[in-house]
Protein backbone atom coordinates (compact mmCIF):
# COMPACT_ATOMS: atom_id res chain seq x y z
CA UNK A 1 0.00 0.00 0.00
CA UNK A 2 1.84 3.45 -1.21
CA UNK A 3 1.54 6.73 0.33
CA UNK A 4 -0.67 9.15 -1.12
CA UNK A 5 -0.53 12.59 -0.65
CA UNK A 6 -3.88 14.23 -0.35
CA UNK A 7 -4.41 18.56 -0.76
CA UNK A 8 -3.34 20.10 1.58
CA UNK A 9 -5.68 22.86 3.74
CA UNK A 10 -4.10 26.61 3.87
CA UNK A 11 -4.29 29.15 6.97
CA UNK A 12 -2.18 32.55 6.61
CA UNK A 13 0.31 30.67 4.82
CA UNK A 14 0.67 27.91 7.02
CA UNK A 15 -0.37 24.55 5.73
CA UNK A 16 -2.15 21.61 7.69
CA UNK A 17 -1.52 18.52 5.15
CA UNK A 18 -2.99 15.30 5.81
CA UNK A 19 -1.87 11.97 4.07
CA UNK A 20 -1.62 8.39 3.86
CA UNK A 21 0.78 6.44 5.87
CA UNK A 22 -0.35 2.93 6.62
CA UNK A 23 1.54 1.07 8.88
CA UNK A 24 1.62 -2.72 9.85
CA UNK A 25 -0.60 -4.70 12.13
CA UNK A 26 0.02 -7.82 12.95
CA UNK A 27 2.06 -7.93 10.61
CA UNK A 28 -0.61 -7.23 8.34
CA UNK A 29 -0.66 -3.45 6.42
CA UNK A 30 -3.26 -1.42 8.15
CA UNK A 31 -4.71 2.05 6.60
CA UNK A 32 -3.45 4.79 8.50
CA UNK A 33 -3.40 8.37 7.54
CA UNK A 34 -0.76 11.55 8.83
CA UNK A 35 -1.49 15.10 9.73
CA UNK A 36 1.32 17.55 9.99
CA UNK A 37 1.31 21.01 10.59
CA UNK A 38 3.55 23.71 12.06
CA UNK A 39 2.80 25.73 15.24
CA UNK A 40 5.50 28.54 15.61
CA UNK A 41 8.87 26.86 14.25
CA UNK A 42 7.90 23.75 15.60
CA UNK A 43 6.72 20.69 13.72
CA UNK A 44 3.73 18.67 14.64
CA UNK A 45 2.27 15.53 13.51
CA UNK A 46 -1.04 13.67 14.59
CA UNK A 47 -2.30 10.05 12.77
CA UNK A 48 -5.86 9.10 12.12
CA UNK A 49 -7.57 5.63 11.14
CA UNK A 50 -9.02 6.83 8.05
CA UNK A 51 -8.88 9.78 5.40
CA UNK A 52 -11.94 11.14 6.94
CA UNK A 53 -11.42 11.61 10.58
CA UNK A 54 -7.60 13.03 9.02
CA UNK A 55 -9.49 15.56 7.25
CA UNK A 56 -12.06 16.70 9.97
CA UNK A 57 -8.81 16.96 12.21
CA UNK A 58 -7.20 19.05 9.71
CA UNK A 59 -10.24 21.24 9.44
CA UNK A 60 -10.61 21.69 13.17
CA UNK A 61 -6.51 22.33 12.64
CA UNK A 62 -7.24 25.17 10.38
CA UNK A 63 -9.60 26.74 12.61
CA UNK A 64 -7.74 26.30 15.52
CA UNK A 65 -4.44 28.20 13.82
CA UNK A 66 -6.44 30.95 12.99
CA UNK A 67 -7.62 32.11 16.37
CA UNK A 68 -4.37 30.95 17.74
CA UNK A 69 -6.67 28.09 20.48
CA UNK A 70 -4.56 25.66 18.99
CA UNK A 71 -2.25 23.74 22.27
CA UNK A 72 1.01 22.72 22.22
CA UNK A 73 3.45 21.79 24.56
CA UNK A 74 5.17 24.95 25.36
CA UNK A 75 6.51 26.02 28.74
CA UNK A 76 6.17 29.55 29.86
CA UNK A 77 7.79 31.12 32.75
CA UNK A 78 6.07 33.55 34.85
CA UNK A 79 7.79 36.36 33.45
CA UNK A 80 6.92 35.31 30.06
CA UNK A 81 3.15 35.63 31.08
CA UNK A 82 4.14 38.89 32.59
CA UNK A 83 5.53 40.47 29.12
CA UNK A 84 2.57 38.39 27.22
CA UNK A 85 -0.06 39.91 29.12
CA UNK A 86 1.57 43.86 28.69
CA UNK A 87 1.90 43.06 25.38
CA UNK A 88 -1.56 42.61 25.05
CA UNK A 89 -2.11 45.85 27.11
CA UNK A 90 -0.10 47.99 25.00
CA UNK A 91 -2.13 46.87 22.07
CA UNK A 92 -5.23 47.43 23.75
CA UNK A 93 -4.35 51.08 24.59
CA UNK A 94 -3.23 51.66 21.16
CA UNK A 95 -6.75 50.58 20.33
CA UNK A 96 -6.92 47.08 19.64
CA UNK A 97 -7.08 47.04 16.02
CA UNK A 98 -3.82 44.76 15.54
CA UNK A 99 -3.25 41.14 17.30
CA UNK A 100 -0.07 40.27 19.21
CA UNK A 101 0.95 38.03 16.31
CA UNK A 102 -0.02 40.70 13.58
CA UNK A 103 2.15 42.92 15.63
CA UNK A 104 5.17 40.86 16.17
CA UNK A 105 4.83 40.20 12.61
CA UNK A 106 5.33 43.29 11.12
CA UNK A 107 7.95 44.28 13.18
CA UNK A 108 10.13 41.28 12.53
CA UNK A 109 9.23 42.35 8.60
CA UNK A 110 10.30 45.85 9.48
CA UNK A 111 13.64 44.86 11.13
CA UNK A 112 14.41 42.51 7.84
CA UNK A 113 13.65 45.66 5.54
CA UNK A 114 15.78 48.15 7.11
CA UNK A 115 18.51 45.19 7.96
CA UNK A 116 20.24 47.31 10.58
CA UNK A 117 20.67 50.45 8.87
CA UNK A 118 18.20 52.21 11.11
CA UNK A 119 15.90 51.74 14.68
CA UNK A 120 12.01 50.85 13.38
CA UNK A 121 11.67 54.47 15.27
CA UNK A 122 13.86 56.51 13.68
CA UNK A 123 12.36 55.56 10.17
CA UNK A 124 8.92 56.05 11.62
CA UNK A 125 10.03 59.45 12.20
CA UNK A 126 12.06 59.94 9.51
CA UNK A 127 8.86 59.08 7.10
CA UNK A 128 6.33 61.15 9.66
CA UNK A 129 8.80 63.95 9.17
CA UNK A 130 8.31 63.56 5.44
CA UNK A 131 4.62 63.92 5.58
CA UNK A 132 4.68 66.71 7.51
CA UNK A 133 7.44 68.42 5.45
CA UNK A 134 4.49 69.09 2.71
CA UNK A 135 2.29 70.72 5.08
CA UNK A 136 4.73 73.51 6.42
CA UNK A 137 6.31 76.63 4.92
CA UNK A 138 9.78 75.92 3.53
CA UNK A 139 12.84 78.35 5.04
CA UNK A 140 16.26 78.30 5.08
CA UNK A 141 19.01 78.45 7.61
CA UNK A 142 19.77 81.55 6.81
CA UNK A 143 16.74 82.95 6.46
CA UNK A 144 15.58 81.45 9.53
CA UNK A 145 18.92 83.20 11.28
CA UNK A 146 17.57 86.57 10.14
CA UNK A 147 14.28 86.15 11.34
CA UNK A 148 15.08 84.67 14.68
CA UNK A 149 17.71 87.29 15.31
CA UNK A 150 15.01 90.30 14.61
CA UNK A 151 12.94 88.43 17.18
CA UNK A 152 15.73 88.58 19.91
CA UNK A 153 16.39 92.16 19.37
CA UNK A 154 12.39 92.77 19.29
CA UNK A 155 11.76 91.15 22.62
CA UNK A 156 15.13 93.54 24.60
CA UNK A 157 17.00 90.73 25.24
CA UNK A 158 20.62 91.57 26.70
CA UNK A 159 23.09 92.76 24.32
CA UNK A 160 25.54 89.71 25.25
CA UNK A 161 22.81 87.47 24.86
CA UNK A 162 21.95 89.15 21.24
CA UNK A 163 26.18 88.96 20.34
CA UNK A 164 26.41 85.63 21.77
CA UNK A 165 23.65 84.45 19.60
CA UNK A 166 24.46 85.74 16.75
CA UNK A 167 28.07 85.13 16.49
CA UNK A 168 27.36 80.97 17.11
CA UNK A 169 24.41 81.03 14.58
CA UNK A 170 26.13 82.98 11.90
CA UNK A 171 29.23 79.99 12.51
CA UNK A 172 26.00 77.64 11.86
CA UNK A 173 24.71 79.28 8.41
CA UNK A 174 27.67 78.75 7.23
CA UNK A 175 27.51 74.98 7.67
CA UNK A 176 23.67 74.74 6.89
CA UNK A 177 22.67 76.38 4.06
CA UNK A 178 19.54 74.23 3.03
CA UNK A 179 16.51 73.82 4.42
CA UNK A 180 15.49 73.53 8.04
CA UNK A 181 13.40 70.57 7.41
CA UNK A 182 15.98 68.59 5.78
CA UNK A 183 18.37 68.65 8.54
CA UNK A 184 18.85 65.47 10.40
CA UNK A 185 20.86 64.78 13.66
CA UNK A 186 23.65 62.91 11.85
CA UNK A 187 24.31 66.77 10.23
CA UNK A 188 24.01 68.15 13.40
CA UNK A 189 26.86 65.66 15.23
CA UNK A 190 29.09 66.06 12.12
CA UNK A 191 28.99 69.77 12.17
CA UNK A 192 30.17 69.83 15.75
CA UNK A 193 32.61 67.29 15.49
CA UNK A 194 34.14 69.43 13.09
CA UNK A 195 34.24 72.37 15.11
CA UNK A 196 38.19 72.53 15.39
CA UNK A 197 39.73 73.77 18.31
CA UNK A 198 36.78 73.85 20.51
CA UNK A 199 36.18 73.00 23.62
CA UNK A 200 33.09 70.44 24.86
CA UNK A 201 31.99 73.19 27.10
CA UNK A 202 32.43 75.25 23.48
CA UNK A 203 30.01 72.75 21.05
CA UNK A 204 27.59 71.97 24.16
CA UNK A 205 26.63 76.56 23.93
CA UNK A 206 27.10 75.74 19.90
CA UNK A 207 24.21 72.54 20.61
CA UNK A 208 22.21 75.09 22.61
CA UNK A 209 22.18 77.80 20.02
CA UNK A 210 21.38 75.64 17.53
CA UNK A 211 18.60 74.10 19.55
CA UNK A 212 17.08 77.87 20.72
CA UNK A 213 17.15 78.43 16.50
CA UNK A 214 15.45 75.33 16.02
CA UNK A 215 12.88 75.28 18.69
CA UNK A 216 11.71 79.27 17.39
CA UNK A 217 11.59 77.38 14.15
CA UNK A 218 9.14 75.54 15.42
CA UNK A 219 7.00 77.74 17.33
CA UNK A 220 7.07 80.01 14.13
CA UNK A 221 5.55 76.19 12.08
CA UNK A 222 8.98 75.54 9.97
CA UNK A 223 8.76 72.27 11.97
CA UNK A 224 6.50 69.75 13.08
CA UNK A 225 4.56 70.80 16.43
CA UNK A 226 4.69 68.67 19.39
CA UNK A 227 7.50 67.08 18.33
CA UNK A 228 11.31 66.98 19.74
CA UNK A 229 13.51 68.52 16.62
CA UNK A 230 16.72 66.82 15.25
CA UNK A 231 18.87 69.16 17.31
CA UNK A 232 17.38 67.38 20.30
CA UNK A 233 18.82 63.91 19.04
CA UNK A 234 22.06 65.12 18.89
CA UNK A 235 25.16 64.23 20.86
CA UNK A 236 24.85 66.41 23.93
CA UNK A 237 28.79 66.94 24.68
CA UNK A 238 29.40 66.83 28.69
CA UNK A 239 32.22 69.53 30.07
CA UNK A 240 34.52 68.07 32.29
CA UNK A 241 33.94 70.05 35.83
CA UNK A 242 35.96 72.83 36.16
CA UNK A 243 38.20 73.30 39.38
CA UNK A 244 36.44 75.96 42.00
CA UNK A 245 38.84 79.04 41.90
CA UNK A 246 38.93 81.33 44.81
CA UNK A 247 41.24 84.47 45.99
CA UNK A 248 43.00 84.37 49.47
CA UNK A 249 42.19 87.79 51.54
CA UNK A 250 45.71 89.35 50.46
CA UNK A 251 44.85 89.44 47.17
CA UNK A 252 41.32 90.73 47.53
CA UNK A 253 43.17 93.91 49.49
CA UNK A 254 45.50 94.49 46.57
CA UNK A 255 42.16 94.30 44.14
CA UNK A 256 40.59 96.61 46.67
CA UNK A 257 43.72 99.06 47.06
CA UNK A 258 44.91 99.24 43.36
CA UNK A 259 41.66 98.78 41.28
CA UNK A 260 40.41 101.89 38.96
CA UNK A 261 38.07 103.39 41.55
CA UNK A 262 35.41 103.29 38.81
CA UNK A 263 35.89 98.96 39.84
CA UNK A 264 35.82 99.58 43.40
CA UNK A 265 31.63 98.80 43.60
CA UNK A 266 32.27 95.62 41.55
CA UNK A 267 34.93 94.41 43.32
CA UNK A 268 33.65 94.95 46.85
CA UNK A 269 29.93 93.75 45.79
CA UNK A 270 31.50 90.63 44.31
CA UNK A 271 33.68 89.66 46.94
CA UNK A 272 31.89 91.09 50.11
CA UNK A 273 27.90 90.27 49.08
CA UNK A 274 28.51 87.30 46.37
CA UNK A 275 26.48 88.75 43.60
CA UNK A 276 26.79 87.80 40.06
CA UNK A 277 28.85 90.14 37.81
CA UNK A 278 25.94 90.34 35.49
CA UNK A 279 23.86 91.28 38.63
CA UNK A 280 26.13 94.38 39.61
CA UNK A 281 26.25 95.32 35.79
CA UNK A 282 22.59 96.02 36.45
CA UNK A 283 22.34 96.99 39.73
CA UNK A 284 20.84 100.54 40.64
CA UNK A 285 22.19 102.62 43.52
CA UNK A 286 18.67 102.77 45.02
CA UNK A 287 18.66 99.16 45.81
CA UNK A 288 21.57 99.53 47.72
CA UNK A 289 20.97 100.59 51.72
CA UNK A 290 23.52 101.41 53.46
CA UNK A 291 21.08 102.91 56.19
CA UNK A 292 19.51 98.74 57.28
CA UNK A 293 22.62 96.89 56.26
CA UNK A 294 20.62 95.60 53.11
CA UNK A 295 20.85 95.02 48.98
CA UNK A 296 18.05 94.07 47.46
CA UNK A 297 18.24 92.12 44.25
CA UNK A 298 14.86 92.68 42.16
CA UNK A 299 13.69 90.32 39.58
CA UNK A 300 15.02 93.33 36.63
CA UNK A 301 18.45 92.32 38.10
CA UNK A 302 18.57 88.92 39.28
CA UNK A 303 19.25 85.95 37.06
CA UNK A 304 17.87 83.21 39.68
CA UNK A 305 15.04 84.63 42.22
CA UNK A 306 14.74 88.37 44.13
CA UNK A 307 16.69 88.13 47.21
CA UNK A 308 18.04 89.96 49.93
CA UNK A 309 22.09 90.14 51.05
CA UNK A 310 22.97 91.72 54.46
CA UNK A 311 25.90 94.27 53.49
CA UNK A 312 29.08 93.64 56.18
CA UNK A 313 30.77 96.72 58.05
CA UNK A 314 33.49 96.48 55.57
CA UNK A 315 31.14 96.31 52.50
CA UNK A 316 29.53 99.43 53.77
CA UNK A 317 33.14 101.25 54.23
CA UNK A 318 33.69 100.59 50.55
CA UNK A 319 30.59 101.67 49.45
CA UNK A 320 30.35 105.07 51.62
CA UNK A 321 32.01 107.12 49.15
CA UNK A 322 29.75 106.59 46.39
CA UNK A 323 26.74 106.72 48.60
CA UNK A 324 27.77 110.38 50.16
CA UNK A 325 27.79 111.69 47.14
CA UNK A 326 23.81 111.01 46.68
CA UNK A 327 24.61 108.58 42.91
CA UNK A 328 22.01 107.57 41.13
CA UNK A 329 21.22 104.87 38.25
CA UNK A 330 23.59 102.04 37.46
CA UNK A 331 26.48 100.81 40.07
CA UNK A 332 28.92 100.74 37.47
CA UNK A 333 29.44 104.15 35.27
CA UNK A 334 29.56 103.98 31.89
CA UNK A 335 29.44 99.89 31.78
CA UNK A 336 25.90 98.78 30.02
CA UNK A 337 27.43 94.88 29.75
CA UNK A 338 29.17 91.99 30.82
CA UNK A 339 31.10 92.17 27.91
CA UNK A 340 32.58 96.00 28.69
CA UNK A 341 32.91 94.89 32.16
CA UNK A 342 35.07 92.16 31.40
CA UNK A 343 37.24 94.20 28.90
CA UNK A 344 37.32 96.84 31.23
CA UNK A 345 38.26 94.73 34.31
CA UNK A 346 40.90 92.82 32.16
CA UNK A 347 42.66 95.89 31.30
CA UNK A 348 42.70 97.08 35.08
CA UNK A 349 43.80 94.21 36.74
CA UNK A 350 46.89 94.29 34.16
CA UNK A 351 48.01 97.90 35.51
CA UNK A 352 48.20 96.43 38.79
CA UNK A 353 51.72 95.63 38.96
CA UNK A 354 54.79 95.22 41.20
CA UNK A 355 57.91 97.23 41.26
CA UNK A 356 59.38 94.50 38.95
CA UNK A 357 56.27 95.05 36.57
CA UNK A 358 54.70 91.93 37.20
CA UNK A 359 51.41 91.53 37.61
CA UNK A 360 50.48 91.01 41.42
CA UNK A 361 47.08 89.29 40.88
CA UNK A 362 45.25 87.17 38.15
CA UNK A 363 41.60 87.11 37.24
CA UNK A 364 40.06 83.86 38.67
CA UNK A 365 36.82 82.99 37.05
CA UNK A 366 33.83 83.88 39.52
CA UNK A 367 36.66 83.85 42.06
CA UNK A 368 35.17 86.53 44.32
CA UNK A 369 31.29 84.81 44.48
CA UNK A 370 33.16 81.47 44.96
CA UNK A 371 35.20 83.15 48.02
CA UNK A 372 32.45 84.58 49.47
CA UNK A 373 29.96 82.09 49.39
CA UNK A 374 33.45 79.45 51.16
CA UNK A 375 33.81 82.32 53.81
CA UNK A 376 30.39 82.56 54.12
CA UNK A 377 29.42 78.99 55.03
CA UNK A 378 32.38 78.86 57.07
CA UNK A 379 31.40 81.49 59.37
CA UNK A 380 27.59 80.78 59.27
CA UNK A 381 28.02 76.98 59.10
CA UNK A 382 24.63 77.42 57.61
CA UNK A 383 24.11 75.69 53.61
CA UNK A 384 20.57 76.99 53.57
CA UNK A 385 20.91 80.76 54.83
CA UNK A 386 24.04 81.25 52.22
CA UNK A 387 21.71 79.39 49.12
CA UNK A 388 19.48 82.24 49.78
CA UNK A 389 21.82 84.62 49.95
CA UNK A 390 23.37 83.78 46.73
CA UNK A 391 19.90 82.80 44.57
CA UNK A 392 21.08 79.47 44.21
CA UNK A 393 19.94 75.62 45.73
CA UNK A 394 21.99 74.19 48.40
CA UNK A 395 22.76 71.87 45.93
CA UNK A 396 24.73 74.19 43.43
CA UNK A 397 26.02 75.58 46.25
CA UNK A 398 28.05 72.39 46.79
CA UNK A 399 28.43 71.44 43.34
CA UNK A 400 29.38 74.71 42.25
CA UNK A 401 30.74 77.24 44.67
CA UNK A 402 31.99 75.68 47.71
CA UNK A 403 35.82 75.05 48.59
CA UNK A 404 36.34 74.57 52.01
CA UNK A 405 38.03 76.90 54.05
CA UNK A 406 40.50 75.08 56.53
CA UNK A 407 40.37 77.90 58.73
CA UNK A 408 38.06 80.41 60.53
CA UNK A 409 40.47 82.79 60.93
CA UNK A 410 40.76 83.10 56.76
CA UNK A 411 37.26 83.76 56.61
CA UNK A 412 36.92 86.33 59.05
CA UNK A 413 39.94 88.06 57.43
CA UNK A 414 38.31 88.03 53.94
CA UNK A 415 34.96 90.20 55.11
CA UNK A 416 37.29 92.41 57.47
CA UNK A 417 39.37 94.63 54.38
CA UNK A 418 38.87 97.64 55.30
CA UNK A 419 40.08 100.82 53.45
CA UNK A 420 42.58 103.08 54.42
CA UNK A 421 41.98 107.40 54.61
CA UNK A 422 43.87 107.47 51.54
CA UNK A 423 42.20 105.11 49.82
CA UNK A 424 38.57 106.85 50.41
CA UNK A 425 40.16 110.05 49.53
CA UNK A 426 41.54 108.77 46.27
CA UNK A 427 37.99 107.36 45.50
CA UNK A 428 35.86 110.47 46.38
CA UNK A 429 38.14 112.36 44.19
CA UNK A 430 37.79 110.18 41.66
CA UNK A 431 33.73 110.37 42.26
CA UNK A 432 34.32 114.14 41.93
CA UNK A 433 35.78 113.79 38.93
CA UNK A 434 33.20 111.73 37.33
CA UNK A 435 35.25 108.79 37.47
Amino acid sequence: MKKQKAPATRVRGKDVRYYSSPRKYKGEPCPSWRIAYYVGTKRVRERKNTEEEAKARAEELVQKLGDGSIHFDLKLTPKDNVKIIEALTLLKDAGGKTGLVDAVRQFVEAEKCLAGQCSIMEAVREHKRQLDKGKMPEITVPQLVVEFLAHVNAEGLTRRYRMDMQAKLHVAEKSFTGQVADIKTRDVDNWLDNLSGKSKRTKKNYRNALQTLFSFARDKGYLPRNQDTEVQFSRDYQPEKPAIGTYTPEELEIFLSRISPRLVPFVALGALAGMRSAEIVRMQWEDIRLDTKQIFITDAVSKTIAREIPICRALAEWLKPFKKQKMKGNVLVRISNGLALAKRFSAAVKRIEGKNGKPLVKIVRNGFRHTYISCRVKLTKNVQQVSLEAGNSPRIIFSNYLRIIEKEAVAKKWFNIFPTVERLKEITDAIAEGL
